[in-house]
């Protein structure tokens, strides 16, 4: 998918721009069906388009939506990497065929991370591949939270709409 919300707001910004039109590109195919293809006839076609307000429109999403959208894929990539890494360390602790593993219900807690910190597996080739993803780890964890996101929506947040209250990862 192409952003050009920044080009969407920079040509609503200049005076002379009366209105900018987002045109839906699967909905206007009178260009893309045309034998002669240059911008200048595509330009033109377009103009005759709009006059006739025969323009299929696309909706540009406003500067704070898609700085939002911006901030929600952002949590979504740090999401993603942590389920793998936590995947990919269970996968590294269930190849240890005879390891002691202590009782815990979460190998992620306060109690498991020390754990996995200090444990020597019984095969040495999985100890720097363990401390590797546990780096990695470390590292999404602090950055997941300078971006102010947690794991669970705080109790008086729960149920709120959106627009019920300001933006931030905690209330969601």
């Amino acid at each position: 998918m192409l952003e050009l919300g920044w080009l969407y707001d920079l040509l609503g910004q200049i005076d002379e721009v009366g209105e900018v039109v987002l045109a839906h590109p699967y909905k206007t195919r009178l260009i893309a069906e045309a034998q002669i293809k240059t911008d200048r006839i595509d330009a033109q076609a377009l103009a005759k388009l709009l006059r006739g307000d025969l323009i299929a429109k696309s909706h540009a999403p406003s500067a704070p939506t898609r700085a939002r959208k911006h901030l929600l894929r952002q949590r979504l990539f740090w999401v993603r990497l942590r389920t793998m890494l936590r995947n990919r360390i269970h996968a590294i602790l269930d190849r240890q065929h005879g390891m002691e593993r202590p009782q815990l219900k979460n190998f992620f807690s306060r109690r498991g991370q020390t754990w996995l910190e200090g444990v020597q597996l019984p095969c040495a080739e999985d100890q720097p591949l363990l401390k590797q993803d546990l780096e990695v780890a470390e590292f999404s964890r602090t950055e997941d939270q300078a971006t102010g996101s947690c794991d669970r929506p705080k109790p008086e947040c729960r149920g709120k709409a959106l627009g019920e209250h300001s933006w931030h990862w905690s209330t969601l």
